[in-house]
């Protein structure tokens, strides 16, 4: 079995909701309690397939304003 791995960069003003998104993806939840990122936050996503696997480093980008 093939494994792939990928970095995915989320970037973008603070407050929109990036890391509502990666939380979600990652960790199949939300969460409404609001903390902005200060700096980077990486987490890791694997995705199991018939075919192959892949690995993902999804890196939440905080940009203040």
């Amino acid at each position: 079995m093939n494994t792939i791995q990928k970095k995915v960069c989320l970037l973008g003003d603070f407050a929109v909701g990036k890391t509502s998104l990666v939380r979600r993806f990652v960790e199949g939840r939300f969460d409404d309690r609001y903390l902005s990122t200060i700096g980077v936050k990486i987490s890791r996503k694997t995705i199991t397939r018939a075919e192959y696997i892949l690995n993902l480093l999804v890196w939440d980008l905080g940009r203040g304003g």
